[in-house]
Parts: C-alpha cells; sequence; structure tokens
C-alpha cells in the first residue's frame, strides 16, 4: 500500500529508485543480442528514436529471435486451444452417476464448443505478436507485463514502465504503470480536473503528460488508483476480481524474496561480454590489415606521381625493390580470436537451444516435434515451461472462459469446472490422451507373448486395468463393469437361444413342407 500523504508519482518514485541498476543492465543486455527491446531510455521516451547503440555480438538476436518464437509456437499452437475444460472432480462423480451416454456425450461436446469460442474470443492472430514480444523481453531483461485493454487488445511493458512488489512467496502485492501521454489524448473530464487543480502549469493539446496506474491487492480483490502528474482522478477508482485482473506480470528466473525476474541472457552475461570485446579486437586488428599502404625507398629517384597517373600496362623507369609493401603479422591472432569466438557462439546456441531440431518451419507440425521442444524446454530452463502455464496461460483461459456465457454450453445448466493448461511434459493437446492410449492398446499385445499355458492364469480385466492405471489412462471411460458385462453375457445368451429357437421353427416348417 502507498504511506499516507504520498502521491501516485511519489510512490512510483520510490519503486522506481528501488530497482538499482536493473535497468543499466537490461540495457546492456540488450545491446548485446536486440537492442529495440529495451532501448535507452532517453531514445525509448523520443518521437523520432535515433538508432539504437548496438554491441559486437552477431549472434545475439538469432538466438534471442529463434527461442522467443519457438516457445510462443510451443505455448500458443495454431490448430488447437492450448488449455482445456473439465468438470471437478466433485461435480464429475455427481454428473457421472446420473447422466446417461446421451448427457455425457453432449457434455463433453460443448466443453469443446466453450474452448473452441474462447479462443476465437482471444484472436491468437494478434495475440502472437504480443506474446512474442513479452518472451523476448523476459528472454533478455527477465521481466515483460502484459496488460489487458478494455476492448480486449493487449500491450506489453517492459520493465522501465512499470514497477511491482512481491511477497517472499512471489505472490504479487502490489502494481504500478507509468504511461507518457498527450494533454489533449486524455478524456474531457480528465482535462477538466486537471485544469482545475493544476496550481502553476498551464496545460496545451501537445503537453506531454505521466499517467500513473496503480492496483494494489487487499480483501481478495485488485483495486485500482490513477493519477495524472500529481493529481488524482476520482472517478478511476474500481476493484477487480483475481480473475478479471489486467496485468499479467511475468518473469523469466523468480530468486526466493526477490520483486523482479532475471533473463537468460543474464545468466550467459559473461559469454557476450567476451564475444563484444573479442570482436571489437578483431575488427580493430582486421581494420589495420585493411588499411593498406606502399612504402618508397626514400634513396630511390622513382617518381611516385608519375607511377600514380600512369595507365595500365605503362612503362616506367624504376627498379625493383624502391616500393613495398609492410607485411601484417597478425593474422595468427585474428584466426585465433575468430576460434574463441566461434567456441562462445556454440557455447551460447547451445544454451539458446539453437543448434537443437526444435519445431520445423511448417504449416503443420507433429504433437510429438512440440512435445520434444516443450521436454527441452523444461530441462534446459529448470521448468519454466510450466511456470509460464501457470502464470500465463491459465490466467489467460480463465479469463477468456469468463467473457463467454460458458454454462451455456454445458447440457444441464451451471456446473463447477475447472481449467487446465494441456501443455508440459506430459501433453500439449489432447493428443496426449490419444497418445496415452495408443501406448496403453500396443502394452495390452505384450500378452500374446506370454506362453498359453500361463496366459490360462491371467486375469485379462485386471491385466487391462493395469496397464491403463500406468499409461495415465482412465480404465473405466473404456471398460465394462463387472455388472455391465454379466448384462451383456445374458443378453448374449439369450439373443443365441432365440436364433436357436427360429432356427428349430424354420426346420420344422421345412420339413413339414417337404411332408405334403
Amino acid at each position: 500500500m502507498i504511506p499516507e500523504g504520498t502521491s501516485l508519482a511519489g510512490h512510483w518514485m520510490a519503486l522506481d529508485g528501488r530497482k538499482g541498476d536493473l535497468l543499466d543492465r537490461c540495457e546492456q543486455y540488450a545491446r548485446w543480442t536486440v537492442p529495440s527491446i529495451f532501448p535507452h531510455e532517453d531514445n525509448a521516451r523520443t518521437d523520432n528514436p535515433e538508432e539504437s547503440e548496438k554491441g559486437n555480438v552477431a549472434i545475439g538476436a538469432r538466438l534471442v529471435n529463434h527461442l522467443s518464437h519457438r516457445i510462443v509456437d510451443t505455448m500458443f499452437p495454431n490448430d488447437k486451444p492450448f488449455f482445456a475444460v473439465t468438470l471437478t472432480p466433485e461435480a464429475k462423480r455427481r454428473f457421472f452417476a446420473e447422466a446417461s451416454d446421451e448427457e455425457k456425450q453432449a457434455l463433453d461436446a460443448g466443453l469443446i464448443e466453450a474452448e473452441n469460442a474462447a479462443m476465437r474470443n482471444l484472436n491468437l492472430t494478434s495475440y502472437r505478436p504480443v506474446a512474442v514480444a513479452a518472451v523476448s523481453l523476459q528472454i533478455v531483461t527477465g521481466n515483460a507485463l502484459i496488460y489487458r485493454l478494455p476492448d480486449n487488445n493487449r500491450v506489453v511493458y517492459s520493465i522501465r514502465d512499470y514497477c511491482a512488489t512481491r511477497e517472499i512467496s512471489g505472490k504479487l502485492r502490489e502494481v504500478i504503470l507509468r504511461d507518457c501521454k498527450l494533454y489533449g489524448a486524455l478524456d474531457e473530464k480528465v482535462r477538466e480536473q486537471l485544469n482545475a487543480n493544476a496550481k502553476s502549469r498551464k496545460y496545451q493539446n501537445d503537453s506531454p503528460v505521466e499517467l500513473y496506474t496503480y492496483y494494489w491487492h487487499e480483501g481478495g480483490k485488485w483495486h485500482m488508483r490513477q493519477a495524472v502528474d500529481e493529481i488524482e482522478l476520482d472517478e478511476a477508482k474500481t476493484s477487480y476480481k483475481d480473475e478479471d485482473f489486467p496485468c499479467l506480470v511475468l518473469t523469466w528466473n523468480l530468486g526466493r524474496g526477490d520483486h523482479y525476474g532475471r533473463g537468460l541472457v543474464e545468466d550467459y552475461a559473461v559469454s557476450f561480454h567476451n564475444i563484444d570485446v573479442m570482436t571489437e579486437a578483431m575488427i580493430d586488428l582486421i581494420g589495420v590489415a585493411a588499411d593498406i599502404k606502399f612504402l618508397v625507398n626514400d634513396t630511390s629517384s622513382f617518381d611516385v606521381d608519375a607511377w600514380n597517373s600512369a595507365k595500365r600496362g605503362e612503362y616506367l623507369p624504376g627498379k625493383e625493390g624502391d616500393i613495398t609493401v609492410p607485411q601484417f603479422k597478425f593474422a595468427v591472432e585474428v584466426q585465433f580470436i575468430g576460434e574463441a569466438i566461434a567456441k562462445l557462439e556454440r557455447e551460447l546456441a547451445q544454451a539458446f537451444l539453437l543448434s537443437s531440431a526444435g519445431v520445423r518451419d511448417a504449416e503443420r507440425v507433429t504433437a510429438e516435434e512440440i512435445r520434444f521442444f516443450a521436454r527441452e524446454i523444461e530441462s534446459a530452463f529448470g521448468g519454466l515451461y510450466s511456470r509460464l502455464a501457470l502464470d500465463w496461460q491459465r490466467k489467460e483461459a480463465e479469463y477468456q472462459l469468463a467473457q463467454i456465457d460458458f454454462n451455456s454450453y454445458l447440457p444441464n445448466g451451471e456446473q463447477a469446472f475447472e481449467t487446465t493448461v494441456v501443455t508440459g511434459l506430459e501433453s500439449l493437446s489432447r493428443e496426449g490422451k490419444l497418445d496415452a492410449l495408443r501406448l496403453a492398446v500396443m502394452d495390452l499385445q505384450m500378452l500374446d507373448a506370454v506362453p498359453q499355458e500361463i496366459r490360462a492364469a491371467f486375469n485379462p480385466l485386471k491385466f487391462a486395468t493395469f496397464i491403463f492405471r500406468n499409461r495415465g489412462v482412465s480404465a473405466e471411460d473404456f471398460l465394462f463393469t463387472q455388472d455391465e458385462m454379466t448384462a451383456n453375457r445374458n443378453a448374449q445368451l439369450a439373443e443365441e437361444e432365440r436364433l436357436m429357437q427360429k432356427q428349430g421353427e424354420v426346420q420344422v416348417a421345412s420339413k413339414a413342407a417337404s411332408g405334403k
């Protein structure tokens, strides 16, 4: 909470001052990789920014762009929802105990239709560029914030334009955003309030102003206040449920007790720095070698001016040795530096998964390819993918489901449901369930390899249940219960008896007809 008597502008300055050298470090990390991601503040807050200062790490931009696009491709696939909606275990037990087969099928169809409606509402076509920008910021600076506008569009904030505080567990406690606007772009009511409360400043349409939006969590809800410069806006106060909170504050790697995360580039800052320094040194050496000059014997009568103005193939007086070319003696050093740079680049490529096959650049990629890359992300970055699923995908999914009339898709009206992100190591889509079932069916074939005399001692139903359970497949969804098997067996016996009786009647009728 803001201390009593402190303005939002003052609270911003206090929280921004606690960042220390974080902004300077992020500018350096961006200079090594993608400078436009986090330019210098003077360049970021101008209408006509100059070209950002670049480092000498040629591979940096490629590393960040490759990894950010691959992560987004895995998190938000184009052809299927990235989340699934299921009934809670209690609601599922209650519903399946009373529902018929038709009602169960209608429920599954309604859940799938609700997922597709939420995905249409999200509109991945416009969301993916935002997601790529957010992931790139996390890789380089360790932090990013996605802000949900009232029209359902998204904008991305860098660590320069927002401050946050967290509890020791990492849970957000407060967030404050800073936006630079022009006075003429504000609402008319806001302009009137500014003019009424401004003491010495006179606002013009092109006057720059600072808009501060402050959120804090209290009483199980998020609350909001806004201020322009030092003047707080009374009409902007409101509250949000947790699922409606418009800010997604994301981090790459958040340490215990930290308010801000650390990016992947920081983890390999030494390698980036070494490549930067060695590349600059090699460029200097190559520049010296490329600056070709000639030496003329000062005791010779050789006419340099005549040499320079002579045509090709023309004869001039002189002798060998009048002109010499200095030898560049640092070729070995240049080669050594180039090999050292190449070694560091290979290490960075491996760290950023650039050398991995990953996901193909194609219109259709298999679920196994995406799962392969998800496993690499998990193993390389220590659970990053799972953390993003919790902090990012689930919150987006819950928000999108809240925007549609979810219960209208359910056959029995209102039900208790839960959202599951279908990504990560176990599965990335509904195809994961099919894969588990496919493997379980393949495992059932192991029984064919058992000798006949031993197979007779096996209980097939128990064997199938064991296989399904260990493959993560719900056997209840496919196997008959004992009562159902008994009923089916009785029905089969009754049908066989009916067929035998009918066959006997046909034989009697045939004999009677032949007797005539």
